[in-house]
């Protein structure tokens, strides 16, 4: 979570963004708007440069693991104390949940990868064992004779 919070970008265009302090400090460039969702709403109010996700003076959090604890104790405190469910899930649980999302919708597990700024497709592949056969049988015929034009 930490390399999260300090990551820092540039403004591309309306849908690309760069990166430009990664967990592997390697810039890359990534889309808003991709198979796994559509982040433009949320960003169109964002400022053009600075981290990802700053607090209300424009920097990185500070002590962002045990900030999130204790936010995550709070909500399932009060989830209980109403009757509602709740399970808690780890910041990365959301990258899983976009990666199995864009191959839901027929998105290109190469694209994703790079996406994900895996340097190997390999390990991309564990998010295939999200997918039903019906699926993973039309994510693996997109844009051949047999399946439908790619997303």
């Amino acid at each position: 979570m930490a390399a999260a919070i300090a990551i820092r970008f540039i403004v591309l265009s309306l849908h690309r963004r760069a990166l430009l302090r990664t967990k592997t400090s390697r810039p890359r460039t990534i889309a808003w708007v991709t198979s796994g969702g559509n982040a433009t709403a949320l960003l169109e109010q964002a400022p053009c440069t600075g981290f990802l996700f700053p607090n209300r003076d424009g920097n990185p959090y500070r002590n962002a693991a045990s900030n999130y604890g204790q936010i995550m104790r709070r909500v399932a405190a009060r989830c209980e104390a109403t009757g509602i469910p709740f399970a808690r899930f780890r910041i990365h649980d959301f990258r899983h949940a976009f990666a199995i999302r864009w191959l839901k919708a027929g998105g290109d597990i190469y694209r994703l990868s790079r996406h994900l700024g895996h340097t190997s497709v390999k390990t991309t592949e564990i998010y295939l064992s999200a997918l039903t056969a019906d699926e993973l049988d039309h994510m693996l015929h997109v844009g051949t004779k047999v399946g439908t034009a790619p997303p």
